[in-house]
């Protein structure tokens, strides 16, 4: 079979993908005695949406993208053309004796691709999917564009590549992870799940970081299993510290609670408690009526009494 192209005639070598919405060969060029591999996908049917064709259109033009070669419509198709790199796989390579070395070594590759590559979210997306990525046997990672969800060219951001990459870290190092030999170690990954990063750039500077202190504690031979009392210990640091954020938050609510009790409470009148519409011993009414509240004091006339029940001046 073959796929042609105004300026390129590709010889299919295998399929490597096919379903309603794609299909994917690994192909030759005939046209060069050049022994490279070519990943040669067309999209069609429902995985041809109206954003594809102007985004790889685009990335065409710009030539930004050193592994994207090519693209062209054929037959209401759109073929992209990538470079192929015929490596073994993640899980393939984890299968065999890998050293912590070695390991570090793919994972700065891994990274270092990365920034030169500079790749739009979504190819970086699928970039990082654990069947394109293939790692060489001196270690160096390269990245095949397989891909395996159009539909996610508009969904994907930073945060999905580095939920990705994270899990590619846990895949090459699932050992030191699950042994907690570095605390570095740990701390980047949940980062990654963590921490919103701006690009790859703030991504790599951490990396940098944490792949130093990888290398400084392996050579110094501090890369070993912490014994089980030391993990049991900084894990119930760890719950320590999550209880008391837990109760500090528990009473900064209950103060704020209480105080908004005190506000809406209505509040009662104590008994015996001259209110301010009593002047005197005259208790003021709605609609301006006043009663005397008490008895004529020792040695009050009557006549005084009643002359101020009435309203008159004695004088």
């Amino acid at each position: 079979m073959v796929i042609q192209t105004i300026s390129k005639t590709y010889k299919v070598i295998r399929t490597l993908s096919g379903s309603s919405q794609t299909e994917a060969y690994l192909c030759r060029d005939n046209q060069t005695v050049l022994d490279e591999r070519y990943l040669v996908q067309g999209l069609t049917g429902s995985g041809l949406s109206r954003e594809i064709v102007p985004y790889f259109m685009e990335l065409s033009s710009r030539r930004e993208t050193g592994d994207f070669l090519d693209c062209f419509t054929n037959k209401g198709s759109l073929w992209l053309v990538f470079r192929y790199f015929e490596y073994k796989t993640l899980d393939e390579k984890m299968e065999e004796p890998f050293l912590l070395a070695e390991r570090l070594e793919a994972s700065r590759t891994l990274m270092e691709r990365m920034i030169a590559q500079n790749l739009p979210h979504y190819l970086q997306f699928e970039a990082l999917n654990p069947d394109n990525l293939t790692i060489s046997d001196a270690c160096e990672v390269f990245y095949n564009y397989l891909l395996w969800e159009p539909e996610l060219l508009n969904a994907c951001g930073m945060d999905e590549v580095c939920e990705r990459l994270a899990k590619f870290f846990e895949r090459l190092f699932a050992m030191e992870l699950e042994e907690e030999i570095s605390d570095e170690l740990t701390g980047f990954v949940n980062g990654l799940r963590e921490k919103r990063y701006p690009g790859y750039i703030a991504v790599y500077r951490d990396y940098r970081e944490l792949y130093d202190a990888m290398v400084k504690q392996q050579r110094e031979g501090r890369l070993r299993p912490k014994g089980w009392l030391i993990r049991m210990w900084e894990k119930f640091k760890l719950f320590l510290k999550k209880l008391w954020r837990f109760l500090y938050v528990a009473l900064i609510a209950g103060l704020v609670i209480y105080l908004i009790y005190l506000y809406v409470k209505p509040k009662d009148i104590p008994a015996g408690r001259i209110e301010f519409d009593q002047i005197g011993t005259l208790n003021l009414k709605k609609g301006g009526e006043e009663k005397e509240t008490q008895e004529p004091v020792a040695g009050q006339s009557t006549f005084y009494a009643e002359t101020m029940e009435n309203g008159d001046n004695p004088e």
